[in-house]
């Protein structure tokens, strides 16, 4: 996406300067379909350098009647990792067959989100 460029000035209430110049910025998508990525589990991963993005992911159980977890980490360095999340099915409702549930996340620009599995698969992770 083309940077737009866009002039600003702001002013105090005695109508003195206090910003005057111009602002570059990435614009969100206004178009086509979302962006996406596949996550491995248990490997980090950055979505975008540049911009805060808003993510949906789908796990779903493996219908075994284990417990099925998904713990969800964020990290501003790609190294230390700080746990947001476990989402769980217990075993009986894992043994009623693939359940789906949307895992939504929002990583800041830069940082690295991973994913850790145990009796669930990762979708494909949309974002925005």
């Amino acid at each position: 996406m083309a940077e737009a460029q866009t002039t600003v000035r702001l002013v105090d209430s005695s109508g003195q300067d206090r910003i005057d110049g111009t602002l570059y910025t990435t614009p969100i998508q206004s178009s086509g379909a979302l962006s996406t990525k596949q996550f491995v589990t248990t490997t980090g991963a950055a979505i975008s350098a540049t911009r805060t993005v808003d993510t949906v992911t789908p796990v779903s159980g493996d219908a075994t009647n284990n417990v099925a977890t998904l713990k969800v980490e964020l990290s501003p360095d790609g190294s230390t990792y700080s746990e947001l999340v476990t989402v769980s099915l217990a075993a009986a409702v894992n043994n009623t067959g693939a359940i789906t549930i949307p895992v939504s996340v929002r990583v800041p620009a830069g940082w690295f989100v991973k994913f850790t599995t145990t009796h669930t698969t990762l979708g494909v992770t949309t974002y925005w």
